[in-house]
């Protein structure tokens, strides 16, 4: 069991939302259409939960690292998690390659962000995010979050003019400038792309802000108005004729590739509801560990956990049925997680010998953090001449409250 001042809610929450996104993943690479549209609905809450919970870090863990150590230890741990994300989605194009016959200009353009990767959308979100942090930081000690969530909001109700906003014309035979677009602001039309884009997540991110601020008790930190916000621009949300905005229409990705409002708000606000849920059965509570293994290794999950779906062999699918075939898939993914947990934490707990695989997968994982964190330091001095110690090991560690 696990007990102490960390908010446990946060992290079985992302432990869930891991799980979700997982058996989504593992149901598009066997075929398997979802069972019902409430299942659907109910597996589509797992981004929402992510970037929501990603809006809670930055007020949990951001916002006092860079008030205890300053803008430049910030810039550098996040700078250092960015290329941590963006090299297992690197991963994941290369297993796509590999897997399917994709041509090595698409690879390519993929690789830039430019092209559209099954499962790896989340590390591609959260390698411009992380990036993106000291921004992000700066915004908010300037500037109020009430008037950064309005803006955020100001941007869904701008959604039948985005929409009208034609789309960019191509470079190179390729629609470079409409794949940026759907990637950074969300005015293209087409079904098949991405979301949500950066611009219109932001108001996610802002209310996980708001969240983590209640969590921790700010003054005039109120969560009353942001349920009844998403209340209110939910229920508007549906009133949008033309984009199918029904519960068969919410669980499937059509909308949340569209950026139209009824994903953020309407998906978003049951995510919402589902990380308040969690955090308050869970409040002074004991947790089993197991159940937040999966959101303690997130980061492996998503960028080897996808990989092994990504190569999962057809022949299995053909004889077995598509529901064993998921639930087979779904298994070993797991296992792998809660294997690379177990290996870490023997290894730092000394409990494995010199040339074991398990003091192997611990040398590999520090290595990659101390690569990571140097890329970053080199990153930092090019862009403001300053130099950062190296971080000790960082780990995909609970979410706690700031001491």
């Amino acid at each position: 069991m696990v007990t102490s001042k960390r908010i446990l809610g946060l992290d079985l929450a992302r432990s869930w939302a891991m799980l979700l996104a997982l058996t989504a993943h593992s149901m598009v690479q066997v075929g398997m259409a979802m069972p019902s549209s409430l299942v659907g609905f109910v597996i589509r809450t797992s981004t929402p939960i992510f970037i929501l919970l990603f809006g809670v870090m930055i007020t949990l863990v951001h916002i006092p690292r860079a008030e205890r150590q300053g803008m430049p230890v910030l810039a550098q741990r996040s700078w250092a998690r960015a290329i941590q994300c963006y090299l297992l989605y690197l991963a994941n194009v290369a297993a796509l390659w590999i897997a399917v016959p994709y041509s090595w200009r698409y690879s390519f353009l993929c690789a830039l962000m430019l092209g559209s990767t099954p499962y790896a959308g989340i590390l591609q979100y959260y390698t411009i995010m992380f990036t993106a942090m000291p921004l992000t930081i700066a915004v908010l000690r300037r500037a109020p979050l009430a008037l950064c969530l309005a803006f955020a909001v100001a941007v869904h109700l701008a959604f039948p003019l985005l929409k009208a906003v034609p789309a960019p014309p191509v470079l190179m035979d390729q629609p470079i400038l409409g794949r940026l677009n759907d990637l950074l602001i969300g005015t293209g039309t087409r079904v098949e792309i991405a979301g949500p884009s950066i611009l219109h997540s932001l108001v996610l991110v802002f209310s996980g802000v708001l969240f983590g601020r209640w969590l921790v008790g700010v003054p005039r930190a109120r969560l009353w108005p942001l349920l009844l916000l998403f209340a209110v621009m939910g229920l508007w949300s549906l009133t949008m004729t033309g984009y199918d905005v029904t519960l068969e229409g919410l669980s499937s990705m059509r909308l949340r590739n569209l950026n139209h409002p009824a994903y953020s708000f309407v998906i978003g606000g049951f995510a919402l509801l589902a990380i308040l849920a969690l955090v308050a059965v869970t409040r002074g509570r004991k947790v089993p560990d197991a159940l937040l293994v999966l959101g303690r290794r997130s980061l492996f999950g998503f960028g080897f956990g996808n990989v092994i779906i990504t190569f999962w062999p057809a022949i299995v699918t053909e004889r077995l049925e598509q529901m064993m075939s998921v639930l087979l898939l779904l298994a070993v993914v797991v296992a792998v997680i809660f294997a690379y947990d177990i290996a870490l934490s023997r290894a730092r707990r000394g409990l494995s010998s010199g040339r074991s695989p398990i003091t192997a997968i611990y040398t590999l994982a520090a290595t990659g953090d101390r690569f990571t964190a140097a890329a970053a330091d080199v990153l930092l001095r090019w862009t403001s001449g300053r130099r950062m110690p190296s971080p000790t090991l960082p780990t995909d560690a609970p979410v706690r409250p700031p001491d």
